[in-house]
């Protein structure tokens, strides 16, 4: 969508002035002839008579053109009758010339109308952060509550899981997991910045392009006054899209962007950022604000240029062998279960509650990328900047990548869970099956010793090299000993396999 950049006022005003200008230079085409404005008349006074033209509507622009020749009485030699005269034509040549320089420019991008993008933006970086900021516009916002307190109940409910299986288990899910959302979040604040920079840009040129005309406006009358100063005006807005870029969010999170905008050479215009509006003539005045259109053009060019160059050097930094790591999980397989305790019921909570939950909230985080997107809001006359949509679609790129990143992680997040419910009912599983052999074990003790009379060599055995089923270096004279040790693996192989 765009909108008036340059209002009906002021294009009445600069084709008025324009129009008082050029009805000046077809009079000082003749050395003899005087030129003046009065109330709403032109007159251009020869030798033989003076003409009066009825001048433009000063509000709109409009209008004007047609008038009288009055001869001169007394002139000592033979003047023209009185007639009507026309210069519609060349009033019409003049709102034509205004019309190419400054149609391209009269409906540009309305910095509102990215006030939606901006806030969405915003809800992406807010929902993913685990700490309060600061935005753009000097407003304090909170953390991301889901994901912190996902993450935080993780923690506390897998206090009791130990093993290396649960080392494995921390390592990526209370580890990997906030690094790699630091990352996307990372991300997020360079597509954010990138889209406060084009609200920040076009609020700019929209003044500079105010002030252009304006200046210009005043060149054209000091043509008619005789007033001939070069007007000068200086471009404030170079490097805007570099600084709004680190504004989106400063402070704390501001710095995860700073490794990108350092890693750029300033995009420098190849037009200067002063401009000089001639005041000499019409013609010089019109080429004048042609070249200031013109560098108009190529700083915007230059700003979105940034914006669109810090996009690529950031997915490309993120895609680079060594970084690639920092954006998904990769392998997230716990492992076989290798496991000494756990809190069967915690873990099936993380399971099914925990996980499921950072899931979903990683997939609406993804799902509200779409709603970051800029192209519908800086659509503009291609010959402006970078072209229709600027750097629009770069800035869609990375809403995409940064929803698939996420995508991604909610998918692997939900792998995750079904991992752990699998470790807990194997570790369920395997602690029944050493249950019931050491049962089956002890139960084959049982029926050897039931029967057997007092006395016998069993009670004494005597040395033969032979291991019992206990852990190696106990004293298994001690029959009442509370602090027995088994060696599982070798109740595992039941008493008839012992050598």
């Amino acid at each position: 969508m765009t909108s008036k950049a340059i209002s009906d006022h002021v294009i009445g005003e600069i084709i008025v002035a324009s129009i008082d200008a050029r009805m000046q230079e077809l009079a000082g085409a003749d050395p003899l002839t005087s030129f003046a404005v009065r109330g709403g008349e032109y007159h251009l006074t020869f030798a033989n008579g003076v003409e009066r033209i009825e001048r433009p509507d000063p509000s709109t622009g409009s209008g004007g053109g047609l008038g009288t020749f009055t001869p001169a009485m007394d002139t000592g030699f033979a003047a023209a009758p009185e007639h009507n005269i026309d210069y519609t034509a060349q009033f019409a040549a003049v709102r034509s010339t205004i019309s190419e320089l400054l149609d391209p420019w009269r409906e540009l991008p309305d910095p509102e109308d990215l006030d939606r993008s901006i806030a969405a933006c915003r809800d992406v970086t807010t929902r993913l952060i685990r700490e309060h900021w600061t935005d753009g516009s000097g407003a304090h916002r909170g953390a991301g509550a889901v994901i912190d307190s996902s993450l935080s109940a993780i923690a506390a409910d897998s206090a009791d899981f130990t093993g290396a299986t649960a080392r494995n288990f921390r390592s990526t899910y209370l580890f990997r997991i906030p690094a790699v959302i630091e990352s996307h979040l990372a991300l997020t604040l360079t597509r954010g910045g990138s889209v406060f920079a084009q609200q920040q840009l076009w609020a700019a040129v929209r003044t500079e392009l105010i002030s252009v005309i304006t200046l210009t406006t005043s060149a054209m009358r000091a043509v008619v006054t005789d007033e001939g100063d070069e007007l000068t005006h200086t471009f404030g807005f170079i490097g805007v899209a570099a600084q709004a870029i680190k504004a989106f969010a400063p402070g704390v999170v501001g710095k995860a962007i700073d490794f990108v905008s350092a890693s750029l050479a300033t995009v420098q215009s190849t037009q200067s950022a002063t401009v000089t509006i001639g005041a000499d003539t019409y013609a010089a005045v019109l080429s004048e604000l042609r070249s200031a259109l013109d560098a108009l053009s190529e700083h915007v060019r230059a700003e979105e240029t940034t914006i669109r160059r810090t996009i690529e050097a950031h997915i490309d930094d993120s895609q680079r062998a060594g970084n690639r790591a920092d954006y998904d999980l990769d392998d997230v397989a716990l492992g076989p279960t290798a496991a000494i305790g756990m809190d069967a019921e915690s873990l099936n909570h993380i399971a099914d509650h925990t996980l499921p939950a950072l899931a979903r909230e990683l997939a609406e985080i993804a799902d509200l990328n779409e709603s970051c997107s800029t192209a519908f809001a800086v659509t503009r006359n291609a010959a402006i900047g970078l072209g229709a949509t600027g750097p629009a679609e770069h800035i869609k790129s990375l809403d995409r990548y940064i929803r698939d990143l996420l995508d991604d992680l909610a998918a692997e997040v939900l792998d995750g869970a079904v991992q752990l419910n699998l470790v807990v009912d194997d570790f369920a599983a395997n602690e029944a099956e050493v249950m019931r052999q050491l049962n089956q074990y002890l139960a084959g003790l049982e029926h050897i010793v039931a029967d057997r009379p007092r006395g016998d060599p069993l009670d004494h055995p005597a040395p033969s090299g032979i291991e019992a089923p206990f852990a190696p270096g106990l004293d298994t004279g001690r029959r009442d000993s509370h602090q027995i040790r088994l060696d599982l693996d070798s109740l595992m192989r039941g008493p008839a396999q012992q050598p």
